[in-house]
């Protein structure tokens, strides 16, 4: 079987809960998928960097005490690096879940161009790298073989993108209504 290895940059709400299914379902995953997964790195601005080629050990860094950084792990370091970790870390996909500046997008958009020009797969939950940059990734992507996710950007995670672009393909929409995410959940 197949396996994929990752690298979740960010390890706030988003990454700890990829971490942890990763970890809890991964057999199950497997079965349904065909291919299993692994963290290999983690970078988090709180935490600090930790790679491990042979993969984290997902149970001690869950029970990490308050305060405590990945320097107390073999591999690990309080520095972030993000960047060298999208590009040098044995990772297949780069799981991106930081922050973004609405104004430009960042750093999200630099995490996804690095990863998809080092030839690594990237998926992201940030609205800003597709709302800067959607085609210009998309065509990174496609010219190093390799593949752009951004599902998690829309919707808190429901799959809309591939549900009009599969099943509902062929339906003409002429509109939608409901609660789009946080953010424009206002009065």
């Amino acid at each position: 079987m197949r396996n994929y290895d990752v690298a979740l940059i960010g390890f706030g709400g988003v990454g700890r809960a990829l971490a942890e299914i990763i970890h809890a379902d991964g057999d199950r995953l497997a079965g349904q998928l065909g291919f299993t997964l692994r963290v290999t790195a983690i970078t988090d601005l709180r935490f600090g960097t930790l790679v491990d080629p042979d993969g984290v050990d997902l149970p001690a860094v869950f029970a990490m005490a308050p305060g405590e950084t990945f320097a107390a792990f073999p591999g690990g370091s309080e520095a972030v690096s993000n960047q060298d970790v999208i590009r040098t870390a044995p990772a297949d996909v780069i799981a991106e879940a930081t922050f973004t500046n609405p104004a430009d997008g960042e750093p999200a958009l630099s995490h996804i161009r690095w990863a998809l020009e080092s030839g690594k797969s990237a998926c992201t939950t940030n609205k800003g790298p597709v709302a800067f940059a959607a085609a210009e990734l998309k065509a990174l992507a496609k010219a190093n073989g390799v593949h752009f996710g951004y599902e998690g950007a829309v919707m808190s995670g429901t799959p809309v993108i591939s549900l009009a672009h599969g099943p509902l393909a062929g339906v003409g929409i002429t509109g939608f209504e409901g609660i789009l995410n946080g953010t424009s959940n206002y009065p």
